[in-house]
């Protein structure tokens, strides 16, 4: 015979079910449904240590998932061999990995106009010629055949936005790129386990498989950044040498941890997992690329329509 649990304790001889759903569960929770049997309602010291037991709770599968990433694949295998209970779900420490990397961007602001030169799609905005002695600041690059191709048709934009103040267009591209990175990212996240999943068609591995590490290599980089970014504004680096500590951190993401990650991960040989590393760092830097570009494209657009 089952027992229900009431609000003040007592036990009755009777089927235990769920309120949520209505099925047989127990002892504490519901198979089904998941949601908790017992009701916290006595006095609020209890419901505020209920409150505190899921916190400790929460903060120690994130305390966990942190050390677990540290070491490159082990929170990947761990997850895909079934040990999950102690750990963040991969999208939930992805979504946490980039809020802290969008918080801490948030104090990004856009350069001084009048010292450097402003191209945008290879046109000079502003008036008269380049000049010299000041850095050149491009921000559409011309470095791709996807990119040429958005660059060119653009050019009606391009010459709409020319004719707003260098600064003020500089502040509103920052401010609109940064709302517009979001959506470049979770874009981003499927087709990359698509890429991953291209290159190891034969090992029969699950495509939702190839995305859960992709989730956590990103999440791993996110979070390398977000601690570069911390840490130079703690030190008061200017913002060059931010920007390049910050490019310096995620190359070394990419050629150290992500093929001691696949290697862990995938258990290939040495020269094999080589290769797919390079594969996948042309790969993902071609496809930053593009999507940084859409999410540029995106940016001109909404400025010539103001």
């Amino acid at each position: 015979m089952e027992f229900s649990a009431t609000p003040s304790g007592g036990l009755f001889k009777e089927p235990l079910r769920c309120r949520n759903c209505g099925s047989l569960a127990g002892p504490r929770f519901c198979g089904v449904c998941g949601q908790e049997l017992q009701e916290v309602r006595g006095p609020i010291g209890s419901m505020l240590l209920e409150l505190l037991a899921d916190w400790i709770s929460l903060d120690g599968r994130l305390l966990r998932s942190l050390k677990a990433l540290a070491l490159p694949g082990r929170l990947s295998r761990t997850y895909l061999d079934g040990k999950r209970a102690p750990y963040l779900r991969p999208m939930r420490f992805y979504f946490v990995a980039s809020l802290a990397l969008f918080s801490s961007l948030l104090s990004l602001k856009a350069p001084d106009a009048s010292e450097v030169n402003l191209f945008i799609g290879g046109q000079l905005i502003g008036e008269g010629p380049a000049q010299t002695g000041k850095p050149n600041l491009t921000l559409f690059q011309n470095d791709s055949t996807v990119v040429r191709w958005l660059a060119r048709s653009l050019e009606d934009p391009v010459k709409q936005i020319r004719k707003l103040p260098p600064q003020e267009l500089l502040d509103s591209f920052f401010a609109d790129l940064r709302r517009s990175l979001p959506l470049t990212l979770i874009l981003f996240l499927p087709i990359l386990a698509l890429l991953m999943k291209l290159l190891y068609f034969r090992t029969g591995i699950l495509y939702v498989d190839h995305l859960v590490v992709a989730a956590h290599l990103q999440t791993a980089l996110f979070l390398a950044l977000t601690v570069t970014w911390l840490l130079s504004r703690i030190l008061g680096l200017s913002l060059f040498v931010s920007l390049v500590t910050y490019g310096l951190v995620g190359f070394l993401i990419l050629i150290v941890y992500l093929p001691l990650a696949l290697r862990h991960i995938y258990g290939q040989t040495r020269w094999l997992t080589g290769l797919k590393t390079v594969l996948l760092f042309y790969g993902y830097g071609k496809l930053l690329v593009w999507l940084l570009a859409f999410s540029m494209t995106m940016v001109i657009l909404r400025l010539a329509g103001r």
